[in-house]
């Protein structure tokens, strides 16, 4: 059966369910996944409690615990999208200070939007219908052709266009006049080869680069989006501004901004960040690495 068959058999009469049906499922999901199957609980207590290094054990309990209730009703909250109207999706996110795109947007600038896997980032997909530039998101597809057919649905139902990672800086580099917003989610654990190392949440990190590197090749604006959450499945979005210019902005210094609000968003709500992600294997790789080279010599 194909995956847009399953999609409209299985996922669209579920997505149809009123919220406080699909709530329900999430508490149910939250007692399998924290409770019942444990999923990467070891990941998220290390990647707690190595951030927040000042917390007691009951504190990192109690992030833990809330963090899986938000992660459960992250995903009831994305397989809601793929079905909700327009109106109902604007009434669940709110963007502030939306003027400072549509001022970049009559000055003739691209701009490169930077967030992180923190609130629910996929409620970004009504962006499109707050500004008057177009909207476009670089990804990476899924290894679960299923997921990935549901994401892409989800992402583009309002207008956003999508460009896989591996043809962004072309597209960019070449549609240099194009007024268009692109969004970077830009906290994924890059490859030991990176090199723009920081410090972050208390810990060594590497960081990419590339949406850095466009801004400044394409002369674009930079602004970051700033999330909170103000209920279960509301969230508000204030739009940061970076720089006007990225060729303007010494080597790191964005990327560097990006970090320091990404870390201010977090210590806001620090359940709200995506901790089942193992953000900092690579750079522990890359110390073993670095330990077996000083004892080899």
């Amino acid at each position: 059966m194909g995956h847009a068959i399953l999609l409209k058999l299985l996922v669209y009469p579920l997505s149809l369910l009123p919220m406080r049906v699909l709530y329900g499922l999430a508490d149910l999901c939250y007692f399998f996944v924290y409770k019942l199957f444990r999923y990467r609980r070891d990941v998220v207590v290390q990647n707690t409690s190595r951030s927040f290094p000042e917390k007691s054990y009951r504190e990192i309990k109690f992030i833990t615990k809330q963090f899986y209730r938000h992660f459960c009703d992250l995903l009831i909250e994305i397989l809601k999208y793929y079905s909700i109207r327009e109106k109902t999706q604007k009434q669940n996110i709110r963007f502030t200070n939306t003027e400072a795109l549509d001022e970049l947007y009559d000055a003739g600038k691209n701009v490169i939007l930077l967030l992180g896997h923190y609130a629910n980032w996929e409620a970004l997909n009504v962006l499109p219908k707050y500004i008057k530039a177009p909207v476009g998101a670089v990804y990476s597809p899924l290894s679960n052709k299923l997921s990935d057919r549901l994401i892409m649905q989800v992402r583009t139902r309002f207008g956003v266009r999508m460009y896989p990672m591996q043809r962004i800086a072309r597209h960019i580099l070449s549609h240099r006049d194009a007024r268009t917003v692109y969004l970077f989610v830009a906290d994924q654990s890059p490859g030991v080869q990176s090199k723009y190392h920081t410090t972050f949440l208390h810990q060594p990190t590497l960081f990419f680069t590339g949406a850095e590197k466009l801004a400044a090749a394409t002369r674009s604006a930079v602004v970051y989006v700033h999330f909170e959450k103000t209920g279960r499945g509301k969230y508000t979005g204030a739009i940061i501004p970076v720089t006007n210019d990225g060729a303007q902005e010494p080597e790191g210094a964005i990327t560097q901004k990006y970090v320091e609000l990404l870390e201010a968003n977090i210590r806001e709500n620090n359940t709200l960040w995506l901790w089942t992600h193992k953000r900092w294997k690579n750079i522990r790789q890359l110390n073993i690495h670095i330990d077996k080279n000083e004892t080899i010599k």
